[in-house]
This record gives structure tokens, sequence and C-alpha cells, in this order.
């Protein structure tokens, strides 16, 4: 499940590495993932940070996810609350503007502001709790 790769790719402050990428060619194909290459970690953002607490928080939610998997369901919640605390952290550390970084254009249009209004959107419907 993608969610299960969240969890992968989520440093132990809460925030979520941008992307991960084969270390000596541009693109990953023709091999299956236990014979692949060695891995680079992109920096962590706010936006990815952002897109991957909500996701979380969307599963960890969900009334089925609770009731077929309950441990995942609050696995998966548990991982958006710490994602969370990474975003208000980087935020009050740097402040709003200052906690985005700009890695690549695609995704950019907006900074992360649509990302955390999404993840704030999902928090909430998750726990109740404003955010």
């Amino acid at each position: 499940m993608e969610a299960d790769y969240l969890c992968k790719i989520q440093d132990t402050d809460g925030g979520f590495y941008f992307l991960v990428y084969p270390q000596n060619r541009e693109y990953e194909s023709g091999t299956q993932p236990d014979h692949g290459d060695p891995q680079v970690v992109w920096p962590k953002t706010t936006s990815v940070s952002a897109a991957a607490v909500a996701a979380l928080a969307q599963c960890g939610s969900s009334p089925l996810m609770k009731a077929k998997y309950p441990q995942a369901a609050a696995n998966y919640m548990a991982k958006a609350q710490l994602g969370w605390q990474f975003l208000t952290n980087a935020i009050a550390r740097y402040g709003k503007n200052g906690a985005y970084q700009k890695i690549t254009h695609y995704g950019d249009d907006y900074a992360d502001q649509d990302e955390l209004a999404w993840a704030a959107a999902e928090m909430y419907v998750a726990t109740g709790n404003p955010y």
C-alpha cells in the first residue's frame, strides 16, 4: 500500500523526504526493488511533508480502514500527527514563508500553501481538533 511507503520515507523528526532516487542514474527501471540501485533521498520539504500528513490522516481516519485494519490505521494516524508536529516546528522556527523550500518546478504553483491547507483539513476531519 502507498501509505506504507509514505511511512518508510518519514524521518524520525516527522518530516518526509522529497524524493527517493537512484544514486548513479536518472531512473531505476528494469530491476526489481530487492535488486535495485543504491538510493539517495532528497531533502525533506514542507510541501511533501504536508501532502504525506494529509494522505496518512485520511487513511488513518477512514472508517473502513479502522474497521478492517485497526493497527495500520492507528499507525498511519500516529505518523500523520508526527508529520504535523514537524510542520508546526518548521513554521515556528523559520516562519510560514521561510519554512518552504523549492527543489523542483513541479508542484510549486502555490509553494506549500495548498498542501498545508489539505493537511490541516484532513487532520481536522481525523481528530475534530482545529489545525
